[in-house]
């Protein structure tokens, strides 16, 4: 393989770092629909370091109405046989689970639908901490509430040492250098050319 190869290949292939996370959560948080508008809080989220979020579970927003039922994200009348961002039902309403912090008190950063009700969210930590509510129309409202959120918190794996495309181009023609080197000695002291 010659060094122009070698540098082709360096330059084109690409450093894809994604984020790993520790395997247990360092906080878990259950936010209760009893309480809706009431925030939980996490402990600091250290500044500089990434963070993971992911939430599991519904609630119903009135028991007493089979079906209705409101995971991180969306709403449904039918178990989820459909769904929606806004309860067409409930005048346009957005139930769910909402974060000043994460998401500007809406719950849009969970993303896409997920048929599991589990969703995640990745976030910089800036020193502050993670709030989380449940959205409903009002506190009182929480008496005919039925369910809960479970967020667990996971933070970010320590880094895994890559060495960058340009120290390894430099090892491999160090290594072309002393090679060249080596032979050129080996013609000096043998008077032989090799």
């Amino acid at each position: 393989m010659s060094s122009i190869t070698i540098l082709s290949w360096l330059t084109l292939t690409p450093k894809t770092l994604a984020a790993t996370f520790e395997l247990n959560p360092i906080e878990t948080l259950t936010i209760n629909s009893k309480s809706p508008l009431t925030p939980v809080l996490s402990s600091p989220l250290l500044n500089g370091v990434r963070y993971k979020f992911e939430v599991s579970g519904t609630f119903q927003p009135d028991f007493r109405i089979p079906n209705w039922v409101v995971d991180a994200r969306f709403v449904t009348r039918n178990n989820f046989a459909t769904q929606n961002d806004l309860d067409p039902n409930f005048g346009n309403f957005d139930f769910g689970l909402f974060s000043n912090a994460l998401g500007s008190n809406n719950d849009n950063f969970w993303g896409q639908y997920q048929s599991t009700s589990i969703y995640s969210f990745e976030y910089l930590g800036i020193g502050n901490r993670a709030d989380f509510y449940v959205n409903d129309v009002s506190q009182s409202s929480g008496l005919d509430n039925a369910g809960s959120y479970t967020v667990k918190i996971f933070k970010e794996s320590a880094p895994v040492s890559v060495p960058e495309p340009s120290s390894i181009l430099g090892s491999l023609l160090a290594g072309f250098f002393g090679v060249g080197s080596l032979v050129k000695r080996k013609q000096l002291f043998t008077g032989k050319s090799v």
